[in-house]
């Protein structure tokens, strides 16, 4: 969940998150 408040961090960043949140 905290990986979704850094993906408006950036643009980029939002792709590598959802990888995270599905990991989680």
């Amino acid at each position: 969940m905290l990986a979704t408040n850094i993906s408006p961090l950036a643009p980029g960043d939002k792709k590598i998150v959802t990888s995270t949140s599905n990991v989680t």
